[in-house]
């Protein structure tokens, strides 16, 4: 019998501003761009939403509906590190099949641990505990035997202790009062805004999953066209979807906030030329190769880019790794907008035994025995020691 947990750390960059900063507590709090009046909410804390603060609200706006309002800048990299921190310390040795929905927001498959875990909310309290213990970080968890019903349950207030489960069975009784809004393709059609389809349910009075489910599938079919037959599965609480593990492949990061926010190309171009000389010593010294680049630029206005672009052969050669890292800079940069954060991703990197050659070309060991003694000096005095150059 199959068994789903679904963990959520409900508004988690909030949440973990809030530890970082207790005094932040019940207090109306978004996240959100600085300098910028027309930038936009990134996430608003529950007080924040009860005064009519909603995440994509311009701030100008924000501050006007709520007075007492409080903005911190995002902090990406930090939510992100604490979401793997989350994920490798308590998820992954939980079960070793689950899925990342998002930064605090797993699905657990507890299908098959009987044995293990026979009352499953005992598991799920264990959890909760855990993850408030280790991170100071309270979640909500919702059990069934799929995934749609397992975090439609974790979400509904009716909740004890932020835990609730939904018995084998009972899943068409659960969803039939809830509105339709807890649906995902109906969540799309109403991300697009007023619409045909949109507007047919009010035409049709359809507001909760009793109604899609009393409704002639004639009717149902002409309002959602193909989506009819998994709208109407879903509105009983039938979800077949597996759960799918991330195949994350091993890669190294080399992240930079510039000194001073520029959009001169040049300064830029030293910048990152400069993580590529830090990522290509630091994995001469792991004997790993990678498969393919991914650069990342956040701008000064807090928009986020990136691309990714493999390596047509496995290689630490500076030069090359140094053209390809140019290049996806050029491909991303489109905008006059002052650059304040880069990170590159060294991606898919495997460890290959390096077959010895019988006949050395001269120039290549002169590079390797360069590379070799900067990777002492860097070893002894620090890992901005020594960087290579490059002429523009």
């Amino acid at each position: 019998m199959r068994k789903v947990l679904y963990v959520n750390i409900t508004r988690f960059p909030i949440a973990v501003e809030r530890v970082l900063s207790p005094n932040l507590r019940s207090r109306p709090l978004v996240i959100a761009p600085p300098q910028s009046g027309r930038a936009p909410v990134w996430e608003s804390s529950d007080e924040a939403r009860a005064a009519g603060v909603l995440p994509g609200m311009p701030m100008a706006h924000a501050k006007k509906v709520c007075k007492d309002l409080v903005a911190l800048p995002p902090r990406p990299e930090l939510y992100s590190r604490v979401a793997k921190d989350l994920e490798e310390k308590v998820v992954a040795k939980t079960t070793p099949l689950y899925e990342v929905e998002g930064h605090g927001r797993f699905f657990l498959d507890m299908t098959g641990f009987d044995h293990l875990y026979p009352h499953l909310p005992d598991k799920a309290l264990d959890l909760q505990r855990s993850i408030l213990d280790s991170f100071q970080l309270e979640g909500s968890f919702g059990g069934a035997a799929n995934k749609l019903v397992s975090k439609v349950a974790a979400q509904t207030r009716e909740t004890e202790h932020g835990i609730r489960f939904i018995k084998r069975g009972g899943e068409r009784d659960f969803f039939a009062p809830l509105p339709v809004s807890v649906l995902p393709p109906i969540q799309k059609i109403l991300k697009r805004g007023p619409g045909r389809k949109s507007s047919l349910c009010e035409e049709l009075n359809i507001h909760t999953n009793r109604d899609i489910v009393e409704l002639d599938p004639f009717y149902l079919q002409v309002a959602f066209g193909d989506d009819a037959f998994p709208i109407l599965e879903m509105a009983k609480g039938v979800d077949l979807s597996p759960i799918q593990k991330s195949s994350r492949k091993e890669g190294h990061y080399e992240g930079l906030y510039l000194e001073e926010e520029t959009n001169d190309l040049i300064c830029i171009q030293k910048a990152l030329l400069g993580l590529v000389s830090r990522g290509v010593l630091f994995l001469r010294g792991k004997g790993k190769y990678p498969g393919s680049l991914q650069l990342f630029i956040r701008y000064s206005d807090y928009k986020f880019v990136h691309k990714k672009k493999p390596l047509k052969e496995l290689s630490l050669d500076m030069d090359i790794l140094s053209d390809l890292a140019i290049d996806l800079l050029h491909q991303l940069i489109k905008r006059r907008t002052m650059i304040h954060y880069m990170a590159l991703e060294f991606c898919e990197l495997v460890q290959e035994e390096v077959q010895l050659q019988l006949f050395y070309e001269t120039e290549e060991k002169k590079r390797d025995d360069l590379l070799d003694a900067m990777e002492d000096v860097r070893r002894r005095f620090g890992e901005t020691s020594l960087v290579l150059g490059r002429e523009f």
